[in-house]
């Protein structure tokens, strides 16, 4: 029978998925330390229960739960948090904080409603969202507050947030708050706070609720928990503040699905308030001294994790590891026994964090078993964690090297950047700048003679690949060889290799005059391609067909301005779809890692890249071949790589047009191919560097789509720009620039530099990405004088 499919699509908790996990090995008799329950346990007495009210304990109660304990909630907000509640209409409670936030969803969203859910996410809210026909916004982790507005759109309905923090411990500052209200109230949106750790709160941070700001509620909707501030958590009590017509909603939620929460615990709970209190404030204290104890030891071994000071949750970095965070935690259950929860399960930019509670196991338990999970992050690195950072060179230092060189900075390296301009951005981020042309080896030794480097290095850059490879036999540094960096640089030798390997190319010609073109021309026929040898970005490329053929000599002399060799390739126009092949190298080895299909605004200027293509599996399959046939021929031993092909569809033959040792410019290498293949190039790039060693045959490589989508717009003096700011707000757009400005006379591009602007999008599916696609063309409006 078919399933709903809301239904279907929903995740597990992953929480309770692991903590399932690890009640089936207890059952086998297996002793498993315990850091993945979302609970403390403390030490809290069984009161009578015969004062309880007879027989009223076995009936139904008030649906909003029973006025005592709601009166009796409100006071110790108003005198803790300074909250003002009506007890009679502006609190409901119910089984647990949990259905708390469903019931008040359910209240809010119509379907197609987005709900901005900032990661890392308690496990629920997205499926939570999703289950309420509704659509979960994930906002990156390294993303602040004030990043929040850019994912607003006119279907935002709220935002959620939990404060103090599950799964890091952070607790939001009063200016946080303040700003996140401002965008409620700008957006006529609903701030959803959920608080159910107000208690477990460090001297450090002081706990501000949205509640004591917005104190009609107009904007707010607070969830806490009984079960979690007082150590009850199998009593499944919560509750939700909001202003009175919005509890209203979710009592007639709560009266179709819970009816009431449980009589007799509400009861339990009013009588005994602050008893329970009284035992759980001192516990709720010797946690957080725990919590800092643990911080420092964790520090002191080394393993860093994301801000926090409060509740019992830390939310711990696995990088390098290179495992996923569920392959982490599903090998640290069944071979140490120790259970911690997988970061993706809050938010798929979590994936290398994994999240740990101290509020069940003993200090010394705890400490054992964060030196355990240490040692599995060194044993699964594919970086040597003995090794001491130190200077490292990256040649170039444009705009598409930034990505690289704020990896590298990430690794704690001095670094020294080679640029001829001071005002390059990479230049901006570099330890120490190399003031030269990238070209001039000469120059380059003289300047850093004195220095000790662990390696030289550069990405998306052509002209600086050989100049990487004789800078690292100058220094002595493991390296590519220059003659394996040139077959990838020079095209004549390129297309010698590809030749010698049996690997189609079109038919060419090495030349330095215009003789030998018309020559050419004459023997071959047009249309045929004029490029320097030796440039990049597509500088100096030209078709040359029976429309332009007469200006062959300014071709020639123009080509010859961008080749740093002296001497030109030129060889029949192939028609036909292009395709980009990036991948992967170590070892002698190569691995395709994604394909796409390119188009062009004309020859040499591509206008869009689309992951991964849809072309015949056996081309697809012949694509892979033939790069991994070059690059493994070619005597490069490792490093990143990024091709360009031909398909004459009709025919289905293939011909090689460029290959390079350096990843594609425009985020290609460094953000694109990442979330198309699913393998991080950046880390295993990193890893040859300091010479180690990937299987990169083995590597599992995904097929998610991904747009590089380039604008060019009319030839005309630019009088507005409208979009820009709608753009920047649309989750799926994860890159986004226009190079030119209001005033601005545009020209068409004469190579890949000189375009107007671009944007890169991923999707989950072809259809969204090309909704996406629509959406931001439209949306980007450019109006002329």
């Amino acid at each position: 029978m078919k399933l709903s499919n809301v239904t279907n699509d929903a995740e597990q908790a992953m929480s309770i998925k692991y903590n399932t996990m690890v009640y089936e090995l207890q059952r086998t008799g297996k002793k498993v330390l315990i850091m993945s329950l979302g609970e403390a346990f403390f030490n809290i007495p069984l009161f009578p229960m015969a004062d309880l009210p007879f027989p009223d304990i076995y009936h139904y109660s008030n649906s909003r739960g029973i006025p005592e304990l709601r009166e009796k909630l409100a006071e110790f907000f108003l005198r803790k948090y300074d909250i003002p509640i009506n007890y009679e209409k502006e609190i409901l409670i119910t089984a647990g904080s949990k259905a708390a936030i469903h019931f008040a969803l359910m209240s809010i969203l119509d379907p197609g409603d987005e709900v901005l859910v900032p990661d890392p996410s308690w496990v629920s809210y997205p499926e939570e969202i999703k289950l309420c026909y509704g659509k979960p916004v994930a906002i990156p982790y390294f993303k602040t507050v004030y990043h929040f507005e850019k994912y607003i759109t006119d279907k935002t309905k709220a935002i959620i947030i939990t404060n103090p923090h599950n799964p890091t411990g952070y607790v939001y500052t009063q200016k946080e708050i303040e700003h996140l209200l401002g965008l409620a109230k700008k957006y006529n949106l609903w701030l959803l706070s959920d608080e159910a750790y107000s208690e477990f709160v460090d001297d450090k941070d002081v706990f501000i609720s949205p509640g004591k700001i917005d104190r009609d509620k107009k904007h707010t909707i607070i969830f806490n928990s009984i079960s979690k501030n007082y150590g009850i958590s199998g009593w499944r009590l919560g509750y939700v503040i909001g202003n009175e017509n919005l509890i209203f909603n979710i009592l007639k939620v709560n009266q179709h699905i819970i009816t009431c929460p449980s009589t007799i615990l509400e009861y339990y709970v009013e009588k005994y308030f602050y008893k329970i209190l009284k035992h759980t404030e001192p516990q709720i204290k010797e946690l957080i001294k725990k919590r800092k104890t643990i911080a420092h030891f964790m520090k002191k071994n080394g393993l860093e994790y994301l801000p926090g000071n409060s509740t019992f949750y830390f939310f711990v970095s696995i990088a390098p590891s290179q495992l996923t965070s569920e392959e982490f935690c599903t090998k640290l259950l069944h071979e140490y026994y120790i259970s911690t929860v997988p970061g993706i399960g809050y938010g798929k930019s979590c994936d290398k964090f994994i999240r740990v509670s101290i509020g069940t196991a003993s200090l010394e338990e705890i400490k054992e078993a964060l030196i355990t999970t240490k040692k599995l992050i060194n044993k699964t690195s594919i970086i040597d964690t003995k090794h001491k950072t130190s200077n490292i060179m990256v040649v170039a230092g444009g705009l598409w090297q930034v990505p690289l060189i704020k990896y590298l900075k990430t690794k704690g390296h001095t670094l020294f950047v080679v640029d001829p301009y001071l005002h390059s951005p990479g230049v901006a981020l570099a330890d120490k700048h190399i003031q030269c042309d990238v070209r001039d080896v000469n120059k380059i030794k003289e300047l850093a003679k004195d220095k000790n480097f662990e390696f030289v290095t550069t990405d998306q850059s052509d002209i600086s690949v050989n100049t990487v490879s004789q800078l690292n036999s100058f220094f002595n540094l493991s390296g590519n060889p220059y003659d394996a960096t040139n077959k990838f640089v020079n095209k004549i030798e390129m297309r010698e290799l590809a030749k010698s390997s049996k690997i189609p190319i079109p038919n060419f010609v090495k030349i330095y005059t215009v003789n030998q073109l018309s020559s050419f021309i004459e023997e071959n026929g047009l249309p045929v391609v004029l490029k320097p040898a030796d440039s990049q970005s597509s500088r100096g490329v030209v078709k040359i067909d029976k429309d332009n053929v007469k200006q062959v000599e300014n071709f020639v002399i123009n080509s010859l301005k961008y080749a740093n060799c002296g001497y030109l390739i030129v060889e029949n126009f192939v028609e036909g779809i292009e395709v980009t092949v990036e991948g992967i190298a170590s070892n002698y080895q190569h691995k395709t890692l994604a394909i796409s299909l390119k188009k062009h605004f004309r020859t040499g200027i591509a206008s869009i890249l689309e992951y991964p293509a849809r072309i015949p599996e056996d081309i697809y399959s012949k694509l892979e071949y033939y790069t991994d046939k070059f690059v493994e021929n070619s005597g490069l031993r490792f490093g990143i790589s990024h091709a360009e092909y031909i398909i004459d569809v009709k025919n289905n033959k293939i011909s090689l047009i460029e290959i390079a040792c350096r990843g594609g410019g425009t985020l290609i290498s460094s953000d694109i191919v990442n979330w198309v293949s699913g393998v991080n190039v950046y880390d295993l790039y990193y890893a040859n560097l300091q010479s180690g060693i990937i299987d990169v045959k083995s590597l599992d490589v995904k097929k998610r789509p991904a747009i590089l989508h380039f604008f060019e717009f009319k030839y005309k003096k630019v009088r507005t720009i409208k979009g820009i700011e709608e753009v920047k707000k649309i989750p799926e757009v994860k890159s986004f620039a226009l190079n030119f400005k209001v005033g601005d006379i545009l020209l068409p591009a004469s190579d890949d530099r000189s375009r107007h602007g671009y944007f890169i999008a991923y999707t989950n599916s072809y259809k969204e990405l090309k909704k996406i696609t629509n959406h931001v063309i439209k949306t980007i409006q450019v109006e002329y004088e």
